[in-house]
């Protein structure tokens, strides 16, 4: 009976360990969310007008959106910040191909 009590906490310390970082992790994504929402917000800086209803993006690397959190400074996300970087730099590149394909790349004008 104490050894089943003691893997329970055990367990429960595990679980705890886990729903901390999976928090972190949350408040280090919506940071990048809101960090993305800024840059497809900013004004256009080249000095031509922005068309109205049009997406405007502006080309951006992963690690200018990364934010380093406690857990992911002690390595407990190793395994998955690779994933992400990939995933919102994928993201950024096809925002500015399809920008592009549209005609409002600024880059250009």
């Amino acid at each position: 009976m104490a050894a089943e009590a003691r893997l329970l906490r055990q367990h429960k310390g595990r679980l705890e360990a886990r729903m901390q970082i999976l928090e972190d992790h949350n408040r280090q994504l919506e940071a990048q969310l809101q960090r993305l929402r800024q840059l497809l917000n900013e004004p256009n800086t080249t000095g031509s007008p922005a068309k109205t209803g049009t997406l405007q993006t502006r080309s951006v690397t992963a690690s200018q959106l990364a934010t380093d959190s406690p857990a992911k400074m002690n390595g407990h996300y190793s395994d998955h910040s690779g994933d992400l970087g990939k995933a919102v730099s994928e993201l950024v590149t096809v925002m500015t191909d399809d920008d592009r394909a549209n005609g409002s790349d600024t880059s250009s004008q």
